[in-house]
């Protein structure tokens, strides 16, 4: 069985990916390798490199996939520039020099192909940035496309927000307002009140901030902490909102799939 090694920038990612991995059992037929939180996006290299440098030998084939978020003034074929050099470093011993090509139908994943052969070793890297048909339907302005956009979306949907709303102490007259309620403090008066103090609030984890000082009124939880938080929106979209789990990560289905093709 093929072994797939995934990397991502932080706990974020690897809480997602284990919940998808737990969320859909065709999963379980893909041999994975621990996911690594590499910490950052300037410590993809290091880690990579620490990790696979002993595994590529030849007639060995190698599967990685990587979950890069996408800051403000990046490009995709910049950054994907950037993970073919890594395996151009990977496999110099070699001579080997395989090029990464954009998926034809998946603009945000980039996928890298060297085949094994009795002298060489193989290497399939499938490098995943956020799709930004994620973020289109957001209505909130934020410079930067990462994992904890995803959250936040999820965070959005009306039976996610009235899971959280109904924690919330309210008279029972206003209850049915609770989810909009929350919705406006998170995407319009904890944003409007920090940037009228002159403080920048243009991120996802500005959002998911906000997020968590406005459900900080639960009856529960109360001493949820934000990774904590994205882990529990994740959760109860798998358990209430299956449908739009999946559609809103398919594309992240799609990379660990295509890691094993």
């Amino acid at each position: 069985m093929v072994r797939v090694y995934p990397f991502g920038e932080g706990k974020t990612e690897e809480m997602v990916f284990k919940v998808l991995c737990t969320q859909y059992p065709d999963l379980n037929n893909v041999n994975l390798n621990k996911f690594v939180s590499v910490g950052g996006k300037n410590k993809f290299s290091e880690k990579i490199k620490e990790t696979l440098q002993a595994d590529l030998i030849p007639d060995t084939e190698i599967q990685i996939v990587v979950f890069r978020d996408l800051d403000h003034g990046e490009i995709f074929d910049d950054v994907a520039q950037s993970f073919q050099n890594l395996a151009w470093i990977l496999l110099t011993k070699w001579n080997l020099t395989p090029q990464i090509k954009v998926h034809p139908e998946k603009p945000n994943i980039y996928i890298l192909q060297q085949q094994a052969t009795t002298d060489t070793p193989g290497l399939r890297l499938v490098l995943h940035f956020p799709d930004d048909k994620i973020f289109d339907g957001l209505n909130v302005v934020m410079r930067n496309r990462t994992t904890d956009g995803y959250i936040l979306a999820l965070g959005f949907d009306e039976t996610i927000l009235r899971r959280f709303a109904c924690k919330i102490k309210r008279d029972a007259s206003t209850a049915s307002q609770a989810p909009n309620v929350l919705r406006d403090l998170i995407n319009t008066y904890i944003p409007n009140i920090v940037a009228s103090n002159g403080i920048t609030f243009d991120q996802d984890k500005d959002f998911l901030a906000a997020y968590l000082c406005a459900t900080r009124f639960w009856t529960v939880h109360r001493s949820e902490e934000q990774n904590k938080l994205a882990e529990v929106i994740m959760k109860r979209a798998a358990k209430y909102r299956p449908e739009l789990l999946k559609q809103m990560f398919q594309s992240w289905l799609d990379a660990i799939q295509m890691v094993v093709q």
